[in-house]
């Protein structure tokens, strides 16, 4: 869970909720300005990371 933590403190929380969302097909746009949206390679190290969480809870619970 440390990795969500170090994203939330990288990126505003709107904007990092917000791409979650978004790329669980969840269409909820962009944060509201003075915020800005992730995108480039950021986009790409966030969506690595979330893969990364994602498949380490998913190893997790197949343990417990």
């Amino acid at each position: 869970m440390w990795p969500l933590n170090e994203m939330f403190s990288q990126y505003s929380a709107a904007a990092f909720i917000k791409f979650a969302l978004n790329e669980q097909e969840l269409h909820v746009g962009v944060p509201c300005p003075p915020q800005s949206a992730i995108s480039g390679t950021a986009a790409e190290s966030v969506r690595a990371r979330l893969k990364a969480v994602a498949r380490d809870l998913n190893e997790l619970s197949l343990t417990l």
